[in-house]
């Protein structure tokens, strides 16, 4: 009796369309995936810009409290200065009339500014 030899595994043109879909795959999901992680990085600046704006109205509340009487801007942005939020960012705080301008970095140098006046 003769054993039939049987055939096993993939031929080449199988390997080449499965390799054909991975990088037609991969060509749209790496863009996408960039993409994603920058959204992530502005939104996280954002979020702490988010953060400052929470930490002058705290300071505000506490500092007219103690003091009896609403403090100025310069005050203000000294003491959250002193005291910045805690995280990953950087802060500062500087003073203009009654507007504070509230900068937030992080380690890779991105940058978001914003606002926040006396109530």
């Amino acid at each position: 009796m003769q054993r039939k030899k049987k055939n096993e595994g993939f031929t080449l043109i199988e390997i080449i369309a499965v390799l054909l879909v991975l990088a037609v795959l991969a060509a749209v999901a790496v863009p996408r995936y960039l993409t994603l992680v920058e959204d992530a990085r502005v939104r996280a600046l954002d979020g702490a810009l988010a953060a400052g704006y929470s930490q002058l109205s705290l300071t505000f509340a506490q500092l007219s409290l103690q003091e009896g009487e609403a403090p100025d801007a310069d005050t203000l942005a000294a003491a959250a200065e002193a005291n910045p939020p805690e995280g990953d960012f950087t802060f500062a705080f500087s003073a203009d009339g009654d507007v504070i301008t509230v900068t937030v970095s992080n380690d890779e140098g991105n940058e978001r500014q914003g606002e926040w006046t006396l109530p």
